[in-house]
């Protein structure tokens, strides 16, 4: 039975972690053809993660990192790569690392496993969105520039995957081989303006594209109340971030309704140029 290790970073995530455990259960209940196991990374909690994470019976790693002269990427990619190296000694047949505060369901992990090995891909990742809008929670990882990101938000609408060479948002997946990571790390002493950067381009320099499943949309939390009250708690925002997921939908999208509103757009855009060009004609 092929082995699926999922793997994240957690710290003081005790209000995520109960609804992380439902969703790890639902996951196992709708993929049990595969042996699904869990490595987590854990520092400096000043809250009940360590004790939720045994009470669930997690394999953890607790650290008591120190290093306070360093910037928050930095600390991110060591602490990556700590977890990194720890995944690979599992040797795994699936590695699926995830970002606290996202969202999923077992149906959309069977999707993707589903098309990962009907098109042999190694690298890929979900599209995990700020809901109810269609727009990567984790853009950073792609690009900075708004044209990029514009682009490739525009592909999506109309693509069910595409192939780029720098992503993760949110929950990345690889189908993993004996050797596929031996150099291919979180390790750099190039500057970088995200972790999964260093990462993206040890990928590309070994050839490497990544997958973006498009039609399989996670949901990350924190932005699930953007346009409303700021005073929104984290333990509502999770309620109804679970409570969404909870649906089995693989796709959250209102894909149809945003392609009209964007095609109303440009005919409206459009007209205003027309109209400007006709009144200094």
């Amino acid at each position: 039975m092929k082995k699926i290790l999922f793997t994240c970073l957690l710290r003081n995530n005790e209000l995520y972690i109960p609804y992380m455990h439902d969703m790890l259960e639902d996951i196992k209940n709708k993929n049990n053809n595969y042996n699904i196991d869990y490595l987590f990374y854990t520092d400096n909690n000043t809250d009940n993660t360590v004790d939720l994470l045994n009470k669930y019976n997690y394999n953890y790693i607790e650290d008591d990192f120190q290093e306070k002269d360093i910037d928050r990427i930095k600390k991110l990619s060591i602490l990556r790569q700590k977890l990194l190296v720890e995944t690979i000694k599992n040797n795994p047949d699936y590695i699926i690392m995830f970002d606290t505060d996202v969202f999923f369901n077992g149906s959309m992990i069977k999707k993707a496993l589903k098309k990962i090995n009907a098109e042999n891909i190694q690298f890929s990742a979900l599209n995990t969105i700020v809901y109810p809008y269609p727009i990567f929670y984790d853009y950073a990882a792609y690009s900075c520039k708004f044209y990029d990101v514009s682009i490739l938000f525009f592909k999506s609408l109309f693509s069910d995957s595409i192939k780029v060479k720098k992503f993760f948002n949110g929950v990345f997946i690889i189908k993993n081989k004996e050797g596929l990571l031996k150099n291919i790390n979180y390790i750099t002493n190039e500057p970088f303006s995200c972790e999964h950067d260093i990462f993206n381009k040890k990928l590309e320099k070994h050839n490497y594209d990544i997958t973006v499943l498009n039609d399989i949309t996670p949901l990350y939390s924190e932005k699930k109340h953007f346009f409303e009250s700021k005073k929104v708690d984290n333990g509502t925002k999770y309620f109804s971030s679970y409570k969404l997921v909870s649906s089995n939908k693989t796709d959250l999208r209102y894909r149809k309704i945003t392609i009209f509103i964007i095609f109303v757009l440009l005919i409206l855009f459009s007209y205003l140029i027309f109209k400007i060009i006709l009144k200094y004609l």
